[in-house]
C-alpha cells in the first residue's frame, strides 16, 4: 500500500519594479535584480514593465551596453529595500557623467554645491565629513526646510536607511514663551552675559519668533526686567544645528 504526502507553500509577498532610461547620452542599457537580468536593451526615453519581484532585500543594477557587446555599469550593485503591494521605479537621469558611481579612499571630505558662473557661488558648505571604507553612497541635495537660509542639504542613502548632512552653518532655532500669568516681563541672558540680554522685557503673555543660534551648549538665564539680581530661570541646553522645537 502506497501513499503520497504533499504540502502547500505560501506565495511570497510580492512588490513591482520598473526601469525608466532618462540619460540622454547613455547607451541602451541593461538592469538586473539579485544578478538575473530581468530588462535588456532598454533605450532612452523608455520606461519597461513592471516585473513582479519577491519583497524585501534586493540588489540592483544598471549596466551600459558598448560596442564589443562589453558591459559598464553605471548605477548600483545598489540594496533595495522592497515593501509588499508597492510600486517601485528606477530612474538614470542626467548625463552619465553624472549617474556613474565614484569611488574614492576613506577618509575626511568637505562637500560643496555651487552655482556655476564665472565665478562660482558656493550655496552649500559640508565642513568635514567622514566617508567610511566599504560604502555604498547614494547623495542627492534636496530642498533645506529647516532653520537657515542655505537653500539644500544632502540626503544620504547607505542601502539600510537615510540621513542627511546639513550645511557647517545651519543653526538651531529657538524661541521665548513668557506663559506665567503672575511674573511680571522678563528678559533673557546667554553665556553670563548681563550686558546685551538675548532678548529684554518679554511681557506676558508674549511669544517671540524663532531666532537662529550655532548648535552647541549654552547658559540659559531668566531674570525679571531690569533686576539681574533676582534669576528665576538657570539652564542649560544643548541646541543641535538645524533643529527647530516646536
Amino acid at each position: 500500500m502506497g501513499g503520497c504526502n504533499s504540502s502547500s507553500l505560501n506565495p511570497p509577498e510580492l512588490a513591482n519594479v520598473r526601469v525608466i532610461h532618462a540619460s540622454p547620452d547613455a547607451p541602451n542599457v541593461n538592469a538586473s535584480i539579485d544578478g538575473t537580468t530581468l530588462f535588456r536593451d532598454v533605450a532612452f526615453g523608455e520606461a519597461t514593465r513592471f516585473v513582479s519581484v519577491e519583497a524585501g532585500s534586493i540588489s540592483i543594477s544598471v549596466d551600459g551596453l558598448l560596442p564589443g557587446d562589453t558591459l559598464a555599469t553605471v548605477i548600483g550593485p545598489a540594496s533595495l529595500d522592497l515593501a509588499a503591494g508597492t510600486q517601485y521605479s528606477v530612474l538614470a537621469i542626467g548625463p552619465v557623467a553624472e549617474i556613474g558611481p565614484v569611488e574614492v579612499p576613506a577618509g575626511d571630505y568637505q562637500i560643496r554645491v555651487a552655482v556655476p558662473g564665472d565665478t562660482p557661488t558656493v550655496v552649500f558648505d559640508s565642513g568635514a565629513v567622514a566617508l567610511p571604507g566599504g560604502a555604498s553612497l547614494l547623495i542627492a541635495a534636496i530642498q533645506n526646510t529647516g532653520p537657515g537660509d542655505v537653500p539644500v542639504s544632502l540626503l544620504v542613502g547607505d542601502g539600510g536607511g537615510s540621513f542627511q548632512i546639513l550645511d557647517q552653518a545651519t543653526p538651531s532655532n529657538i524661541r521665548v514663551v513668557h506663559a506665567s500669568p503672575d511674573a511680571p516681563a522678563v528678559s533673557v541672558y546667554v553665556n553670563d552675559d548681563f550686558v546685551t540680554p538675548f532678548l529684554a522685557n518679554v511681557p506676558f503673555p508674549a511669544a517671540s519668533g524663532y531666532i537662529g543660534v550655532p548648535g552647541g551648549e549654552y547658559n540659559i538665564k531668566v531674570t525679571p526686567a531690569g533686576n539681574i539680581g533676582v534669576i528665576v530661570i538657570d539652564a542649560d541646553l544643548d541646541l543641535v544645528a538645524g533643529a527647530r522645537p516646536p
